[in-house]
């Protein structure tokens, strides 16, 4: 654990401010949810995010995509990668994810890409790619991607990551 050197006062309602610098560093947005752990004489604060609840069923998806369509397969939420299979899994798994892959997350829609360009974590590339977002509660709470710097993606694999996202949801929302 790393010390901050921070120090607050709890309030009559039993509340703390956390810092704004500790905030941004760890991308913590106002009305973000978070979890509480104990351990031992420690308070845990934990960002949540529906899609750890599955990240392992997660790997399990995008290897069985990676397996069908021999692309990169990844799944975000909506700030890093949380799950990846395929070629450029090493540099991808767990980083976060570009301002301008969030836009398109957050555009809701499910889409095709063929030679365009992308920044997926922190460098532009010319890739295919399709996306996927996923719902919970019609909350989008990230995405399902297939990269290809080969091949040009068909109606077929956003067909896959789509009956993907709608597995998450169901999922999710039971």
């Amino acid at each position: 654990m790393k010390a901050t050197g921070i120090v607050r006062k709890l309030d009559s309602l039993g509340r703390i401010v956390i810092p704004k610098e500790i905030r941004n560093n760890m991308h913590i947005k106002d009305g973000e949810n978070l979890e509480i752990y104990l351990d031992k004489d420690n308070i845990i604060l934990k960002k949540f995010s529906n899609i750890d609840n599955i990240s392992l069923l997660s790997d399990d998806i995008v290897s069985s995509i990676n397996y069908i369509v021999d692309e990169t397969v990844l799944i975000t939420d909506l700030e890093k990668v949380i799950s990846c299979s395929g070629k450029n899994k090493c540099e991808l798994i767990n980083k976060f994810i570009s301002k301008d892959l969030y836009e398109l997350i957050k555009d809701r829609r499910s889409n095709i890409f063929n030679n365009e360009k992308i920044v997926i974590i922190d460098k532009e590339e010319v890739c295919s790619y399709a996306i996927t977002p996923i719902l919970v509660n019609s909350e989008i709470i990230g995405s399902i991607m297939i990269i290809s710097l080969d091949r040009e993606l068909t109606r077929n694999d956003l067909d896959i990551i789509k009956m993907m996202s709608l597995f998450f949801t169901k999922y999710l929302e039971q």
